[in-house]
This record gives structure tokens, C-alpha cells and sequence, in this order.
């Protein structure tokens, strides 16, 4: 088997570049790509707790959403942030942080303020202005699915994401010969 041959690649890495592609689908639909980090929490490894963790960030996209589409934003269906967000745990100390895309954010949102927001409810944020070139989808897939056995999760209003939903249940095309499946 040459070089060229796909099945010569680990298992692990096709997995990430089968998602990885799938995300690359979306790239008009993300303005931010982000890292949470969470303070020291009271667990044994002295990582927040995973349900805490989630709360804190639904109350962070929360905020995000009602300063970029007014306190009724949930009555409103096509506003709302758009997230996915990557769940992993460090390799030091297995420590729980979030890799995010998020979009549908109006321009005039602020990166930075909403930094300091997440910097004082929870932990560290780098918020960056998502650029398709600079590879965050690869990390986000390879990160959850080939590596760490994180998960993703998709956040925002149904009618948003109802598509990205929709191809979720889809078969990577790695394992279904060239051609994307329902799973059932």
C-alpha cells in the first residue's frame, strides 16, 4: 500500500478530517471561535464539574444573546447565537475546558468585552474571529472525536440549526463508502 492509499491513515485521524469536513459545511455560519476555561472546581482531579460547567455556559450564551437581541430573544425565532461546542478534558490533569464556533453574532458584539464577561463568571476565554483558514474545525474534531473522547453539542435557536441538526444524524462518509447514510 503506497502512501496515497486513505486506509494507510490511523483510524483516529480520518474520524477528526471526517468531521472536520463535515464542520467545514458551516464555515459561513461562524463569527467566533473560542476556548473556555473553568477555575479549579471541588472534584478529585480538580475540574468543575460537568453540569456546572454546562450551566455556566448556557448563562454566558444567555447574556451574549440578550445583549445582541434584547431580553425576548426566545420569542424571536431566528435570533439566537449559533454554538458548537467541543467538550474535552486536558491532557495535564484532565481538567474539563470548551472549544466553541459561534455564530450568527452581530457585528457590532464586542469579542473582547465578552471575554471579560466569561474571565469573571467562570474561568479564562480566548475569543478569537473565526478564520476557515486557520484550521479550528480540525482542532475542534480531532480535540473531540479522535483523541480525547469529547463530545459536541449544538446550542442555538431550532430554526437555526435545524440543518446542522438534520446532517448530524449523518454517517461520516469514511464509513459508508464515499456516501453519507441516515443512521437509524
Amino acid at each position: 500500500m503506497g502512501k496515497s492509499d486513505p486506509w494507510n491513515i490511523p483510524m483516529g485521524h480520518r474520524v477528526a478530517g471526517a468531521y472536520a469536513e463535515w464542520f467545514k459545511k458551516w464555515d459561513p455560519v461562524w463569527a467566533w471561535y473560542c476556548s473556555f476555561t473553568f477555575r479549579l472546581g471541588a472534584t478529585k482531579s480538580g475540574s468543575i464539574h460537568p453540569e456546572k460547567a454546562d450551566k455556566l455556559f448556557k448563562r454566558f450564551l444567555h447574556d451574549l444573546n440578550c445583549k445582541a437581541f434584547g431580553k425576548k430573544y426566545r420569542n424571536k425565532p431566528l435570533k439566537g447565537v449559533v454554538v458548537a461546542r467541543a467538550t474535552e478534558r486536558g491532557d495535564k490533569g484532565g481538567l474539563l475546558h470548551y472549544h466553541a464556533l459561534l455564530g450568527h453574532i452581530p457585528v457590532d458584539i464586542s469579542r473582547m468585552e465578552w471575554k471579560e464577561v466569561w474571565n469573571g463568571l467562570a474561568g479564562f476565554a480566548r475569543i478569537f474571529p473565526y478564520d476557515p483558514s486557520l484550521g479550528g474545525v480540525h482542532y475542534m474534531a480531532k480535540s473531540a472525536y479522535a483523541f480525547k473522547r469529547g463530545e459536541i453539542d449544538f446550542i442555538g435557536p431550532w430554526e437555526r440549526i435545524s440543518d446542522i441538526m438534520q446532517e448530524s444524524y449523518m454517517v461520516p462518509a469514511i464509513f459508508s463508502c464515499g456516501e453519507a447514510q441516515s443512521v437509524q
